[in-house]
């Protein structure tokens, strides 16, 4: 009897133990599966913090595009501008230049005349005329 004591004493140890054992698993694969979760929760936030960080990238690279569009499409219009003025200014200089090759022909003309203007039967001839138009 004493050995059949012993032997269920022994066994009622064996079984606490192994049961404190299992508990003690559970513990730690508790504690595990809860670091674990907080791992994938911190790796989550940081998910969400760098793609709001990405997004707030985004946002800022658009606004600059916008202002380089914006001052790209203002350069042009002040381009557009200055070709505008510019021919503006040929098209005002444009007639003065016409002008003066004109005159430069009316020189070269009265040059070719000059002898001819200078003639005495030339003079004769309108001093008459002057006389008959003054009466």
């Amino acid at each position: 009897k004493d050995i059949h004591a012993l032997l269920q004493k022994e066994e009622k140890k064996s079984a606490l133990r192994m049961e404190q054992q299992r508990r003690e698993e559970q513990k730690i694969a508790a504690a595990q599966q809860e670091q674990e979760r907080i791992r994938l929760q911190e790796a989550e936030e940081q998910a969400k913090i760098d793609q709001a960080n990405k997004d707030k990238i985004a946002r800022e690279q658009a606004k600059v595009q916008a202002k380089i569009d914006a001052e790209n499409a203002e350069a042009a219009k002040v381009v557009a501008a200055e070709k505008a003025r510019a021919q503006a200014a040929k098209a005002a200089t444009e007639y003065l230049v016409r002008a003066e090759k004109l005159v430069e022909q009316l020189k070269q003309l009265r040059v070719s005349v000059e002898p001819f203007e200078k003639s005495k039967p030339m003079g004769k001839r309108r001093l008459g005329m002057k006389k008959i138009v003054n009466g």
